[in-house]
């Protein structure tokens, strides 16, 4: 329906032009809350804010929040994450020293039981 076909009366509500026209020649009050109209209370000119642009700036306001709020989010998850490899790279090197420390306790404790051997048999040989 074209703007110019709408009409209101004094209430408020909003009509086509030619149907509260024809309404208010049959009737005298509004259709919708029945508060008294005449032919003359209709508005023919209405003027309407137009806050499409006002609507588009604040939905793209709201999208580029949400996009640096998501890339911030994205920058501290890649953040944690490195953190993360760090800290497993750092168990897998203690992982890799506690291996080689129990390879060395165990070359010490056959060299002890050697050595422990070697002395008991220089003893017995003592006899």
């Amino acid at each position: 329906m074209p703007m110019r076909d709408i009409s209101a009366l004094h209430c408020g509500h909003l009509f086509h032009f030619k149907c509260i026209k024809y309404w208010l020649t049959e009737q005298k009050t509004c259709p919708e809350c029945r508060k008294s109209s005449k032919l003359d209370d209709i508005i023919t000119t209405l003027y309407f804010h137009d806050d499409i642009s006002d609507k588009k700036s604040e939905i793209a306001n709201k999208h580029f929040e949400s996009a640096f709020d998501g890339s911030k989010k994205l920058d501290t998850y890649n953040d944690l994450l490195k953190q993360l490899n760090d800290a497993y790279l750092e168990l897998q090197n203690e992982k890799a020293l506690h291996e080689q420390t129990k390879t060395f306790l165990n070359e010490v404790q056959c060299e002890k039981l050697e050595m422990i051997r070697i002395i008991q048999t220089l003893i017995e040989n003592d006899d």
